[in-house]
């Protein structure tokens, strides 16, 4: 009897955490790129929040956590506009193409594709300390503060790389106080889906997910591409003359005006997604690579 009470109460007890889960992803998905009229749609909602709650299902050691709708529905999006109707609606189009890109699949090719980004950058979205193992096992045991692998890819952004590539930009940022946390957990758990507009966030990824280099690690030398792209927004510079040695002087702006622009990225006035994410490949190779400085007129 009170074997199968407790298991009632744990039916019952995982039924409601499924169902406060289930909530709070449809309030996400809600919000889910608001100027688009396409995902107002009650039908596109709801094959999003199935897709993301199975997701949470079957990889209970991350679960969902908030972002994840931002990378699921580029995907659905573009799955679905490159799907064609039911097959019976189809005329004169091949039928094995029909079916494969049949609309009915649109969620299911969603969650694959998904799936597999995940499998890049689940370690972005990883928020519990991982268990230790038995003492006995190992013996004495020297415990570390836990450092989530997001702090430590934003860290390495701003202290490691761009301090390497531009190591002016670098202090301009540390002396305005910047902390890589403020705009890297929406930079890469995000993939720049809030930088750039929709149709230059999928051709970046297109760039990112065809490489051969390791995804997370092109995403972080893509960021410091977007930095050097608005380095004259971030840096002031000044001339200064005289009679002996003209100069530039670089003037950091001040912490509000950076972070403006950092969490407001300005989009280019030209379509140019493949230019920062080439810049990125070619960062790759840092010893490339040197920052082009504004030299001050000739007298």
């Amino acid at each position: 009897m009170f074997t199968l009470l407790a298991v009632i109460c744990r039916t019952r007890g995982r039924s409601v955490a499924a169902m406060g889960l289930r909530k709070i992803i449809q309030q996400d998905v809600e919000r889910t790129f608001p100027d688009m009229g396409y995902f107002r749609s009650d039908e596109v909602q709801h094959q999003l929040t199935n897709v993301l709650f199975l997701y949470s299902a079957m990889h209970p050691d991350i679960g969902y956590r908030q972002g994840m709708h931002e990378l699921l529905a580029p995907l659905f999006y573009a799955i679905d506009f490159d799907s064609v109707p039911e097959a019976h609606e189809v005329f004169e189009t091949d039928s094995l193409f029909a079916e494969f890109c049949s609309r009915s699949w649109v969620a299911a090719d969603s969650w694959a594709l998904f799936s597999a980004i995940m499998q890049k950058v689940s370690q972005w979205y990883e928020w519990r300390e991982p268990a230790l193992p038995p003492p006995a096992a190992l013996g004495p045991v020297k415990l570390k503060p836990y450092v989530p692998p997001i702090v430590e890819a934003c860290n390495r952004i701003q202290g490691n790389l761009l301090k390497s590539v531009d190591p002016t930009l670098y202090e301009a940022m540390q002396g305005a106080g910047i902390e890589p946390q403020i705009y890297g957990l929406q930079w890469l758990r995000l993939l720049f889906t809030r930088e750039f507009p929709m149709d230059e966030a999928m051709m970046l990824w297109d760039g990112l997910l065809a490489s051969s280099h390791p995804t997370p690690s092109l995403v972080l030398w893509l960021c410091v591409a977007m930095f050097i792209r608005i380095r004259t927004k971030l840096m002031t510079r000044l001339p200064c003359y005289s009679s002996h040695s003209p100069q530039i002087s670089v003037i950091p702006s001040d912490y509000s005006t950076q972070l403006t622009y950092l969490l407001r990225y300005q989009t280019c006035r030209i379509p140019e997604p493949y230019t920062t994410s080439f810049y990125s490949f070619d960062m790759l190779r840092p010893w490339r690579y040197r920052p082009v400085l504004p030299q001050a007129p000739h007298s």
